[in-house]
């Protein structure tokens, strides 16, 4: 699983084909925050521990079958209540990927960017809460 910023079209299927071309330095917390020289797009990526990859990937699945359900109780014309109910269920369920996926990227990222004086940062950062707002 590799979480890349979209900077471009292109930017998200880039990095499905190749994970990591080894051009990156990891910091000292273990993330990595720059931009690949070999894909072209000038995608930026994220390394993530393996067990915060494993509980992402387990809610990214349970959420995966909620959506299933959802088209299943559309297909056999579920009361419109009860479909509404596993929307929200679904919705929270991202909500709750999103924070963390935010935390990870607040103690890592933001902060060994910040302590390498790049300010620029905290800008992507308000950008990306306006989005999410």
């Amino acid at each position: 699983m590799n979480d890349s910023i979209n900077n471009g079209d292109n930017a998200a299927s880039c990095h499905a084909a190749s994970v990591s071309d080894g051009t990156a330095e990891a910091s000292s917390a273990g993330t990595l925050d720059a931009t690949k020289s070999g894909c072209g797009c000038g995608c930026k990526t994220t390394h993530r521990d393996p067990d915060l990859k494993k509980s992402l990937d387990a809610r990214l699945a349970r959420i995966e079958g909620q959506v299933r359900g959802l088209r299943r109780m559309i297909g056999e014309d579920a009361y419109c209540d009860d479909v509404l109910g596993q929307v929200s269920a679904a919705q929270a369920a991202l909500g709750k990927s999103a924070l963390v996926i935010l935390e990870h990227h607040m103690k890592h990222c933001l902060i060994d960017r910040v302590r390498a004086g790049e300010t620029d940062i905290v800008d992507e950062l308000v950008d990306t809460l306006g989005r999410m707002l």
